[in-house]
C-alpha cells in the first residue's frame, strides 16, 4: 500500500508542477515529532470483568494513553510556484512511531492475579498537499506558513501478553484502517546557499485520527507452542463500529452473551491517533 499511495500522489505532484506552476523545487528533509493527543486503552476488548472464587468482581486498571505521534518521519515535498510569493507544496511522508504505548489490566483471582499486557506501535504513509505564502524579499531568510490538509494510511499493530501463575499466553494482533484525513500547518524559515540551494527549517503540527474497522490474530502461543490454528473466528477476528451487539435475551428474558465461533467478534470503534508536533530540517534544491 505504501508504494501504491507514493507512486500516486508524486504523479500527481508532478502533472500538477507542470501543469500550473512557474518554478518548481524538490525538496528531502526529516523530523521528529511529540504526540499531542491520545486516548485510552484498552477500548477495544469485548471482557471488561473477571470473578474471584467467592463471586466477588475485583479489577485493577492502569489507563494507557495511546498516540503514536512520537516519531521520526522521512519527507519527499514537491514545491511549485503559482504565483508571486505563493506556492503548492506536497509532502509524501513515511513515519514510524518510537512511543512505548502499553495499558496493563489486572485480574485478581483467588489462585493468583493475570496480568493482560496490551502494547501497540504501528507506521503510516502520509501526504500532504498544502498551500504555502512565502516572504521573496531580498535577503538570505525568507520566512514561510504553509496550511492544508494531510491523508494517508495505517500500519497498526498490538502485541498482547497474558500471564496467569506459570502460564504466557502472546498474541499479535494487527488491525485494517480505512485512509483517513486530517489537517496539517508549518511555520519556518528559508536560508538561500545560493540561487538553487537552501536549507528549510519549520515548526510542523498535524492533527489525523486513524480509526480501526477490523483486527485479525497473526500469531497466538500459550507457553511456547503455536496455537492459532485452535482459535475460533470470534477469537480470532473482531470488527469495530458504532453499532454492536454483546448480549441476546433468551425465552426466560435473561440476557445471555452472544458468541457465535463461526462470526468474528464486534466491538466499539475507537481512535488511533498519529497527531503531533514537530521540528522539520531540509534542504531543497530549485530548478
Amino acid at each position: 500500500y505504501f508504494m501504491k499511495y507514493l507512486i500516486l500522489t508524486l504523479s500527481i505532484g508532478m502533472l500538477s508542477i507542470q501543469a500550473f506552476s512557474q518554478t518548481f523545487s524538490v525538496e528531502l528533509s526529516g523530523q521528529y515529532g511529540t504526540a499531542i493527543f491520545g486516548h485510552h486503552e484498552p477500548q477495544n476488548q469485548v471482557y471488561r470483568y473477571s470473578f474471584a472464587l467467592d463471586r466477588s468482581a475485583i479489577w485493577e486498571k492502569e489507563v494507557g494513553v495511546f498516540a503514536l505521534g512520537d516519531g521520526y518521519q522521512f519527507n519527499l515535498t514537491l514545491n511549485a510556484k503559482l504565483a508571486d510569493n505563493f506556492y503548492f507544496r506536497l509532502k509524501n511522508s513515511y513515519f514510524a512511531t518510537t512511543n512505548d504505548n502499553s495499558s496493563v489490566v489486572k485480574y485478581a483471582y483467588a489462585a493468583g492475579d493475570r496480568i493482560d499486557t496490551y502494547n501497540a506501535n504501528g507506521n503510516a504513509y502520509l501526504f500532504a498537499p498544502m498551500l504555502m505564502f512565502q516572504s521573496e524579499q531580498e535577503t538570505a531568510i525568507q520566512p514561510y506558513i504553509a496550511i492544508g490538509m494531510v491523508g494517508g494510511i495505517l500500519n497498526y499493530v498490538q502485541e498482547e501478553s497474558s500471564t496467569f501463575l506459570e502460564d504466557i499466553l502472546l498474541s499479535t494482533r494487527e488491525f485494517t484502517t480505512p485512509f483517513a484525513f486530517g489537517f496539517q500547518g508549518q511555520i519556518g524559515a528559508s536560508y538561500g546557499i545560493n540561487d538553487n540551494l537552501s536549507i528549510r527549517v519549520g515548526l510542523d503540527c498535524r492533527v489525523i485520527n486513524f480509526h480501526p474497522t477490523s483486527a485479525v490474530v497473526t500469531k497466538h502461543t500459550f507457553n511456547g507452542e503455536d496455537k492459532l490454528s485452535e482459535l475460533t473466528t470470534y477469537q480470532r477476528e473482531s470488527n469495530y463500529g458504532d453499532q454492536f451487539i454483546y448480549y441476546d435475551i433468551d425465552d426466560d428474558d435473561h440476557w445471555v452473551r452472544k458468541v457465535d465461533d463461526d462470526e468474528p467478534r464486534s466491538a466499539a470503534i475507537f481512535p488511533v491517533p498519529l497527531s503531533n508536533l514537530s521540528l522539520e530540517i531540509g534542504v531543497q534544491y530549485s530548478f
